[in-house]
């Protein structure tokens, strides 16, 4: 019987980071058994069988934060695996990459950051993990939001920085259209984008420290950075914004106007807001006077657009505007 080893001998026998092996294993790409007690244990031969099988291009390193300059670790990456600036996923990768790199300098606080890639036959898939305060938490603490989770409602909206003066707060917003797949995991919450399924899901998550962003890109992608940046700006402004309404729900269902005010904040930096309700059975009356009477009086400026509502948010929401039209 072959010898089991855990994840930090199989990381040294790989040369790869033990984040990487955590990586792998969650995600199902090696095998690996569970003790009694909840351990992984590896069999490096089969382990090493595996990965062979999938004869895909890998890349992993580590990097200090101080110092670090997201575009020189890109041009080590594609440098180290020969990829050409003319294959089709190089366009929404260097800006996803780099975006997302960033983010690890310049907002996360932490010492290093840990970067995996592979380059299957399909798809590109990159890893970033930092060890810093979490993303959640950050904004968390810079909006004065009452759980990490409500920081996810924020980042749907674009704009939202923890650091205005140095940036633009759109890198996720955008990188999370562009991609096919992705993922932002801190303080043990999962957001995940699914684009491949028009979906997205909020998950348990068991990074509870730092931030782990995951993200797939078809080597044949369907999209284009162009195109999604034109798809929401307006003569090169950053102009349309389109938050998840689910992801500002306080309890079961969306009535009171604390949540609207929550989901508002910050959209009057729009011209258009396409606000998605998605998951969303049913509004109440506050709610839905606060965002399409009250807000919408002062704002005028910018245009609320809804989409993928259910019959009874519809009713409900031409109710409010119907008796808003007819005191004008």
């Amino acid at each position: 019987m072959a010898k089991l080893v855990g994840i930090g001998a199989l990381a040294r026998a790989l040369a790869v980071h033990e984040n990487t092996i955590r990586n792998w294993s969650r995600t199902g790409k090696i095998p690996f058994t569970l003790t009694s007690g909840g351990q992984r244990r590896f069999d490096i031969a089969e382990v090493k069988k595996t990965l062979g099988a999938e004869a895909g291009d890998s890349w992993n390193r580590e990097f200090q934060l101080v110092g670090l300059e997201e575009d020189r670790v890109w041009s080590q990456l594609t440098a180290d695996l020969s990829i050409s600036s003319d294959e089709p996923a190089v366009d929404i990768a260097l800006y996803s990459f780099t975006e997302m790199l960033n983010n690890a300098i310049d907002h996360s606080s932490g010492d290093s950051v840990h970067i995996t890639f592979e380059k299957r036959s399909d798809r590109w898939i990159f890893s970033i993990i930092d060890d810093g305060v979490g993303v959640f938490s950050r904004i968390q603490e810079n909006f004065g939001l009452e759980s990490p989770l409500e920081s996810i409602g924020e980042l749907t909206k674009g704009k939202r920085t923890s650091a205005p003066q140095a940036h633009t707060g759109e890198g996720i917003f955008f990188t999370s259209k562009m991609v096919d797949k992705f993922t932002l995991e801190s303080q043990s919450i999962k957001w995940l984008c699914d684009n491949d399924k028009d979906d997205f899901a909020v998950l348990p998550s068991d990074v509870d420290s730092g931030t782990r962003v995951i993200f797939e890109i078809l080597t044949e992608p369907r999209l284009t950075s162009i195109g999604v940046f034109q798809e929401f700006t307006e003569e090169h402004e950053f102009s349309r914004s389109r938050p998840v309404i689910k992801l500002f729900e306080i309890g079961k269902d969306f009535v009171s106007r604390s949540e609207a005010k929550r989901l508002l904040g910050g959209l009057e930096k729009f011209k258009d807001v396409d606000l998605d309700f998605t998951h969303v059975k049913g509004i109440g009356q506050g709610f839905a006077d606060q965002v399409f009477r009250v807000w919408q009086a002062v704002h005028p400026e910018t245009e609320l657009h809804i989409i993928n509502t259910t019959p009874e948010v519809e009713f409900m929401i031409n109710r409010v505007k119907g008796a808003r039209d007819a005191n004008l």
